[in-house]
């Protein structure tokens, strides 16, 4: 009972067969799922989730930048989730560049000639699965 249990916790299969297919090591297979499926994205997010960003829109382009820990009940609130799915990424017509080095990798997603857009994204390879460990709003 408890091996079903943790699996579900770790949005990972309960076979290690199948664990290994839902965790894959290649950063670029992990990514594609990330952005298509948002149940698997929120099962793959370290929390609490650092996330550094401008509180309010009102003071642009001074506003402070603060730092806060995303707890699961947050994001999992929100209409959006916290890594735009691919059919939103097309929408906004956003471009992505990833650098991935060993077991980091990081995502900068933008809007080209703009600054309404831009987040950096940081994943980690912890105990077999990629997660999303850290995001950054640089938007303006």
């Amino acid at each position: 009972m408890i091996r079903p249990l943790l699996a579900a916790l770790a949005g990972c299969s309960v076979s290690l067969g199948a664990l290994a297919k839902t965790c894959d090591k290649d950063f670029g297979v992990f990514l594609k799922r990330f952005e298509a499926d948002r149940v698997f994205q929120e099962s793959h997010i370290h929390f609490p989730l650092s996330y550094v960003g401008r509180d309010e829109t009102q003071c642009y382009p001074d506003c402070p930048i603060s730092e806060h820990a995303l707890k699961v009940e947050h994001v999992r609130s929100q209409t959006d989730p916290i890594y735009p799915l691919v059919a939103l990424q097309k929408k906004m017509q956003l471009v992505g560049q990833i650098d991935v080095k060993g077991k980091s990798a990081v995502v900068h997603l933008v809007r080209p000639e703009s600054d309404a857009y831009a987040f950096e994204f940081r994943f980690a390879f912890v105990r077999s699965c990629w997660s999303l460990t850290y995001v950054h709003d640089r938007s303006l």
